[in-house]
């Protein structure tokens, strides 16, 4: 093999991993494995790496391969442009599967009304930050959250169950579940790995009831409970798992990321 050809085949190659990023960076599972908010660098990179195996396989070569390489880019083009429609749409719509991020509540209304009482749209993540370290009490104000129910026969004893939501900073591998102990007002606890609405206030844990270490429930990433502090719940509400179930945003203010 001549080395003309192997530059052709290996800018080929290049050109063929460039738009695979590309595609992978503008579908819809993008969230599954990277946090959204690196889109663009993969954006970038799939480009840079399309560019570069074009220039690469163009060394020298007749007209078929050229045509072959410019092809590959033209397909590369049509992945780019899709990419930046994808990251366009958004920045425009805030909370798409695609999008992934999570976008205000308030964009929906930041409150819940249940009965007499208004409940502030947050994620369990960011409530787990207003109380992390914190020497205050609890925050009185009223909360609604989502989560998945995660129990064992100590917690159910006790009238307690945990719900929680998996949070990712960087990338899969750093995935982790923040969650919270939540009463349970209405007695018969919900089903272990179901989606919960709750709506409750936060209440501090009495010194014998808190825990060093989590409680041995089920669960898909490490879980980190919130040690001091737990949900005295007013009504728990059975709800579908949200298209993208994890946590990528926290808000420090209302409206909160819902």
């Amino acid at each position: 093999m001549t080395h003309r050809n192997l530059a052709f085949i290996e800018g080929i190659a290049l050109m063929t991993l460039g738009a695979g990023t590309l595609w992978f960076a503008a579908s819809g599972d993008y969230w599954s494995l990277l946090n959204p908010k690196f889109r663009i660098v993969t954006s970038l990179t799939g480009g840079s790496l399309t560019f570069l195996g074009l220039l690469h396989s163009l060394q020298g070569h007749s007209h078929r391969k050229i045509w072959a390489s410019f092809l590959m880019a033209l397909v590369a083009f049509g992945l780019w442009s899709w990419n930046l429609q994808v990251m366009w749409q958004t920045n425009k719509k805030g909370t798409t599967a695609s999008a992934s991020l999570g976008s205000p509540a308030g964009e929906e209304g930041s409150r819940i009304s249940l009965g007499s009482r208004d409940y502030i749209k947050v994620n369990i993540g960011e409530l787990y930050l207003m109380h992390d370290g914190t020497e205050k009490g609890p925050d009185p104000r009223q909360w609604i959250f989502r989560g998945v129910v995660r129990t064992n026969e100590a917690l159910a004893a006790k009238n307690m169950f945990l719900v929680s939501r998996p949070v990712m900073n960087c990338c899969l591998a750093d995935a982790i579940e923040i969650g919270f102990l939540v009463t349970n007002p209405e007695g018969e606890t919900p089903q272990n790995g179901s989606w919960v609405q709750v709506f409750g206030t936060v209440a501090e844990l009495l010194p014998e009831e808190r825990q060093e270490k989590p409680p041995k429930v089920p669960s898909t990433f490490p879980l980190v409970v919130q040690p001091r502090f737990m949900i005295l719940a007013d009504s728990i509400r059975t709800t579908p798992k949200p298209d993208v179930n994890f946590l990528f945003q926290f808000a420090a203010e209302e409206p909160f990321h819902y």
